[in-house]
Parts: C-alpha cells; sequence; structure tokens
C-alpha cells in the first residue's frame, strides 16, 4: 500500500495503490471517491479490496485546486459527460492496466460523487463498473449506452459467483465466494 502519482495532461494526479499480498497477476480495480476526496476511509476500501485480490488503485481527483472550486467543476462534468476529471480516470485506467502485476483487465468503483463517474464510465474502456449511490443522468440510455447491466449470483453446482447479464457475455464470469456474492447467497450446506 502505497502513494503514487499518475503523469496526467495537467500535471500530476496523487493517488493511493494497494495490491494483494498473493502473486499476481490480479484484475485492477480504480476506486473513485466520493465528494470528500482521497480520505482514510477510501484508502481502506482499496485496500479491502487488494486484500480480495485486486489491485486498486485510488486517485485523488479533488487535488488539483481548492476543495470547493474542484467540486463544482467535478458535478459540471458529470452533467456534461466529459471533463478533466473523466480525461483522468480514462488515464487511470490506461496507467493501473499496464502496471506490473495486474492482468490487464479494469474495473471501476465508485462511491456518491464518484459513483456517478463509474456509472458514466461503464462502457468507456473499463471491463466492469460498481455504482454505489451515484447520481444517474437525465439521459442514462444515451449516457449508458454499450454498458452492460450484470448482476451477482451464486452458482452452488460450481461453487463460484458468476455474472448473470442482461444480453450481452459476461467479462469477469467467475469471481467472490457465498459469503461475498451478493444478493443470492449460497445454502448453508454449500462449501
Amino acid at each position: 500500500m502505497t502513494d503514487v502519482e499518475l503523469r496526467v495532461e495537467h500535471g500530476r494526479l496523487p493517488a493511493f495503490l494497494a495490491a494483494p499480498e498473493s502473486p499476481g497477476p490480479w484484475p485492477g480495480v480504480v476506486v473513485i471517491h466520493e465528494a470528500l476526496g482521497l480520505t482514510e476511509d477510501i484508502r481502506s476500501i482499496a485496500d479491502r479490496l487488494a486484500r480480495s485480490g485486486y489491485l486498486a488503485l485510488a486517485p485523488d481527483f479533488l487535488a488539483w485546486g481548492r476543495r470547493f472550486s474542484c467540486l463544482r467543476s467535478a458535478f459540471a462534468q458529470l452533467r456534461a459527460g466529459h471533463g478533466r476529471t473523466f480525461d483522468e480516470l480514462d488515464e487511470a485506467r490506461r496507467w493501473l492496466g499496464g502496471q506490473p502485476g495486474c492482468s490487464g483487465r479494469v474495473g471501476v468503483i465508485g462511491f456518491c460523487l464518484g459513483g456517478g463517474f463509474a456509472l458514466l464510465s461503464a462502457g468507456s474502456g473499463f471491463d466492469v463498473a460498481a455504482v454505489n449511490y451515484g447520481l444517474v443522468p437525465a439521459d442514462a440510455e444515451r449516457a449508458l449506452a454499450g454498458a452492460c447491466p450484470w448482476w451477482p449470483r451464486w452458482v452452488p453446482t460450481t461453487g463460484v459467483c458468476a455474472a448473470v447479464t442482461s444480453g450481452c457475455s459476461p467479462r469477469w464470469s467467475r469471481w467472490g465466494s457465498s459469503t461475498t456474492c451478493g444478493p443470492t447467497r449460497a445454502p448453508a450446506t454449500a462449501s
């Protein structure tokens, strides 16, 4: 777990990188913070993802100026669907995917403000997106074109959690366990 800096168009983007202790390669995940920025809570989420086998990168998208100015700009970018944060998010995805130990597959997870960015980035180069209480745009159908909705389901016969999709093939078809799978849990007798 270490602090890193990414080179981006406007200079440097500070970030927190958390790596699993197990041997790689690992899938990557970009962790997008809420309106409070890169807090200890977001760092702990990145650490938790690393303990689960993901190479987790949590950039600080509010580090380039005064907090209020950065937030105002971020919400304007969410409404527009493009801007500096989207560009830096894309750069974070490319950087993480190219790191030694990364399998090249990169997902995104966002919380609140970050959830909106994760949602709008779902069809833009990320292999999977997880949105946690993010802003849904008024033109969601257009904004989410190319995204593939899915939900986790426990598959007792295989002992894994599988991505069940709606009209497109899953990109990560095996992950999790009976205790981390999602809304449909394994029966108590499953191993």
